[in-house]
């Protein structure tokens, strides 16, 4: 979040002293609408970390509540946090749970708001929709959903989609089991909760995939697995994929600094279905923790006196460059192929360890071999022979190699990657 956050807690933006300001510590409301117009003159979009669970203990109001029950409890007496969600989705869980988790206070200096009170609810509603209208925004991230009072998150972005039809609300909810994320999308609610309006969600359940495998060396089928469940969401192309965030290890410290094994995990992330999201220095492989205060550290570069600027491609270290190059090329390859963007995916179980889909539309199919070997590896690609269609082949998009349609195998599959073939219809 980049409002006001006035205290020595706030480092990290989630304890707002006042919601309808920037915080100085990066400029004024005008500089912040400048950079919204800037932004959609490059053809670039700007989202907003916001906040309706709570706010920073040295706010005004908790100085002097305008009205008894505007927080949930007090500074001296409030509820501890609480991080039972899956209880929320229960049918069998004990209803108190759900009243610990929303009224708890997130910590000692993040007071938890009440928004049962009709005017908390109607101030959050409203500046949410003042920074919309003011500035041009075209999404918002909203933090610590499920924490909410889930009739008002309801109310709140239904509210926000009538004034605004195509506006996007990814909401930040930290559930890694598939099973229990759906219903926090709108269309999916569960019989515990109402609606919540939210057309996109963060995919924890397949960072949860993405972990088992990058950091505990678990087999490639926990990204499969993970997605047969897709079932049970009303629009899983709608979910935010990461590997990495403000709240967790980066994927470099992860892979212990393994360039391969981290563009290997970059190459699923960005072939597979739903909107990927790339955290802030993941691009040049930053290896920052093991702590969320440390994964947070600053990009190199980029202000007078750094010692260098990662910015610029003759101040990245040998490893940086690898990434980097590596980001910016499966990148431009999804821009120019939108099967990789939106097209519909069919995989395969994987088998010793390959891991084989596709991603189709009308006029494109692009194939998808994720080898996990330490090796080289020689694929049978005769299961996918009825998806590619009669005749012509498929070409390697990153080597140019053509595979003529009668072929069976496509030898030496590089070990640790993703590779990408594109149909055609006439070799070359």
């Amino acid at each position: 979040p980049v409002v006001e956050n006035n205290g020595k807690f706030s480092y990290h933006g989630y304890a707002v002293t006042d919601m309808y300001r920037i915080d100085p510590r990066f400029g004024t409301n005008e500089l912040y609408r400048e950079l919204v117009s800037e932004a959609h003159g490059r053809g670039l979009k700007i989202i907003m970390d916001h906040v309706s669970n709570h706010i920073g203990i040295n706010h005004r109001w908790v100085q002097s509540l305008p009205m008894p029950d505007l927080l949930n409890g007090s500074a001296e007496n409030h509820l501890p946090a609480y991080h039972g969600k899956l209880e929320l989705t229960d049918i069998h869980a004990d209803s108190s749970a759900s009243i610990r988790l929303r009224n708890g206070w997130f910590s000692d200096s993040m007071p938890d708001l009440n928004q049962r009170n009709s005017f908390v609810a109607k101030y959050i509603a409203q500046n949410t929709i003042w920074w919309i209208e003011t500035t041009g925004l075209d999404g918002i991230r909203e933090d610590t959903y499920p924490y909410v009072d889930p009739g008002f998150a309801s109310r709140w972005a239904k509210a926000i989609r009538a004034e605004y039809s195509q506006f996007s609300i990814v909401g930040e909810v930290w559930i890694q089991d598939p099973a229990h994320l759906p219903p926090y999308q709108e269309g999916g609610a569960g019989r515990r909760m109402p609606d919540t309006h939210l057309n996109s969600l963060t995919d924890f359940g397949m960072f949860d995939a993405f972990r088992k495998v990058f950091w505990d060396s678990a087999s490639i089928a926990e990204i499969y697995r993970c997605l047969t469940k897709d079932f049970l969401y009303p629009d899983p192309e709608n979910l935010v994929t990461f590997l990495d965030n403000h709240d967790t290890q980066r994927i470099m410290r992860v892979n212990h600094g393994d360039v391969r094994r981290t563009q290997f995990a970059l190459g699923l992330l960005l072939t597979l279905r739903g909107i990927p999201q790339i955290y802030y220095g993941t691009e040049i492989g930053m290896t920052q923790g093991p702590d969320h205060g440390r994964s947070r550290a600053d990009f190199p570069g980029g202000f007078p006196g750094d010692k260098r600027n990662a910015f610029a491609a003759e101040e990245r270290t040998e490893d940086e460059k690898q990434v980097f190059e590596y980001v910016r090329e499966l990148l431009r390859i999804r821009k120019q192929h939108p099967a990789l963007q939106t097209g519909t995916l069919v995989h395969f179980p994987p088998k010793d360890e390959v891991y084989c889909y596709l991603r189709i539309t009308d006029d494109e199919k692009i194939l998808v071999i994720a080898n996990n070997n330490e090796q080289p590896t020689d694929v049978d690609i005769r299961r996918f022979k009825h998806l590619l269609g009669e005749g012509g082949g498929i070409r390697n998009i990153m080597t140019g190699k053509f595979l003529r349609a009668e072929d069976e195998m496509i030898r030496a599959v590089p070990a640790r990657t993703v590779s990408l073939y594109e149909r055609v219809v006439v070799g070359r």
